[in-house]
């Protein structure tokens, strides 16, 4: 009786241990799966943030100045920042994005951010910068895109800033590689560029070239890639007379960047 009494209590205690461990197995999970979404606003725009499952992303959902285009805004990015062409909303391109990464396994973590870079009356450019975390190895890459508010080439409505509206030259030619060498030889850490990057972006006081930090970066001591700026009055001659009009004649603001996850 004594043993079956004792057995009973055995019972009782191991099934206590598994259902409290199943508890905490369950809260665990839940904070796992918990997803946060907020807004915020930066000089009249505002931008959605999302922490899902471990995913941080953020980007614009209303730009001053694109009331009636702002489909086209968020299109354009989840494009470039999520490869999706198809979803007509920030969070369906992003939650999209969370599953693909997910299914991949190739890292541990990531995300995704979309920040105003430096923005006018006419014109607002968006840094797209997403990291993967492999192994503790943080891979990160970044691209940036203008939109055109009004103002300049106003005849044909809001659109991205193309090469052919900068450039009155091809962007390859020698001579700006020229500059572009002159501004790195100000900078011990950096080695010569072989040719002119295709990856730039319009910034506040030039053009900025993006080097991957493997291209310039001596010995590749850099956490992340390097950025090589051209003042826009070396760079007048290779610049169409429209954009050099526009881009010295506007205040820019150099937004800060929401790039801390």
């Amino acid at each position: 009786m004594k043993n079956n009494r004792l057995n009973d209590i055995m019972l009782f205690a191991l099934c206590a241990l598994f259902l409290v461990g199943s508890s905490i197995n369950a809260d665990a999970q839940k904070r796992k799966r918990k997803s946060t979404t907020s807004t915020i606003t930066i000089s009249g725009d505002t931008y959605t943030t999302i922490n899902r499952g471990g995913v941080k992303m953020k980007a614009p959902t209303k730009i001053k100045g694109f009331e009636t285009d702002m489909q086209f805004v968020i299109s354009t990015i989840n494009e470039l920042a999520f490869d999706d062409e198809n979803s007509t909303t920030f969070l369906s391109a992003a939650n999209k994005y969370i599953q693909q990464q997910r299914q991949s396994g190739e890292c541990e973590e990531w995300g995704v951010t979309v920040s105003p870079y430096i923005s006018s009356d006419d014109f607002v450019t968006f840094r797209i910068e997403s990291f993967c975390s492999v192994f503790k190895d943080m891979g990160e890459s970044e691209q940036f895109i203008t939109f055109i508010k009004g103002g300049y080439l106003r005849e044909k409505g809001r659109k991205i800033l193309s090469d052919d509206d900068v450039w009155a030259t091809s962007i390859y030619d020698s001579r700006i590689l020229s500059l572009i060498n002159e501004e790195i030889g100000k900078h011990e850490i950096f080695s010569r560029a072989e040719s002119v990057a295709s990856n730039y972006t319009i910034d506040k006081d030039g053009i900025t070239f993006l080097y991957d930090k493997f291209d310039i970066g001596a010995n590749a001591m850099l956490d992340k890639d390097c950025h090589i700026t051209v003042s826009y009055s070396k760079l007048k001659p290779f610049l169409t007379p429209e954009f050099y009009e526009f881009i010295t004649g506007t205040t820019i603001v150099k937004q800060k960047l929401l790039t801390n996850f």
